[in-house]
């Protein structure tokens, strides 16, 4: 009887085993058509919110200083163009927003996101197999421009992206701060935020402190 116990045990391990294998064989075989499905809407966010962006500089010949919260009620200063900002549709946060910080008027616009599905093929078309970022600092793998954008830092690239420091500044109180970005999302700690150091002298107005930088 002890014998048969003991085979019994056995059997019902290489069944537990076998199950277990069968079961993380199928996440895997599901998370690839899973992660296309989120690549392909965060591909579409993109082109939306630079089409919103486009008809923003069409009518105030600058590309708008800050991209406002994918989490806000409507679409801030692009809210006549795009009635809500898209958010990540996995990770539910903003896409990186970064804007000529050469100029007090913005003449460019980069959108930086990540795609989950690393052997999609634009990523290595448009050369960010490395990391893309507005310098060497950021590790993103997908990015759209607006029209005479220069090309971003790209690791492992002879291209010369624009000298800019790839910091983020903020509102606090009326005065202009800077910020730190997430480690891990590479996306500033609190919105709105700059790229220029002077936050485009928009943290006061006749009626006191605006655009305060709020965490996520």
């Amino acid at each position: 009887m002890k014998r048969k116990s003991a085979f019994t045990l056995i059997e019902l391990l290489v069944v537990v085993a076998f199950l277990s294998l069968m079961v993380l064989v199928a996440i895997f075989a599901f998370k690839g058509p899973l992660f296309k499905g989120y690549d392909a809407r965060r591909k579409s966010d993109l082109n939306r919110i630079k089409i919103a962006l486009e008809e923003y500089e069409k009518d105030h010949n600058c590309y708008p200083p800050y991209l406002p919260s994918c989490k806000g009620s409507d679409a801030g200063i692009l809210k006549s163009y795009i009635p809500i900002i898209p958010c990540d549709p996995h990770t539910k946060t903003d896409y990186l927003y970064y804007p000529d910080p050469t100029s007090t008027c913005a003449k460019w616009a980069w959108l930086f996101t990540n795609l989950e599905y690393t052997g999609d093929p634009k990523i290595t078309e448009i050369g960010c197999q490395n990391g893309c970022g507005p310098n060497q600092a950021y590790g993103f793998n997908y990015y759209v421009t607006t029209p005479g954008a220069p090309d971003p830092f790209k690791s492992g690239s002879a291209n010369v992206p624009p000298d800019v420091s790839g910091n983020y500044y903020g509102c606090f109180s009326g005065v202009c701060q800077p910020i730190g970005v997430n480690s891990d999302t590479h996306l500033p700690v609190c919105q709105p935020n700059f790229t220029s150091s002077d936050c485009r002298n928009l943290c006061q107005d006749e009626s006191g402190p605006i655009n305060e930088c709020n965490s996520y």
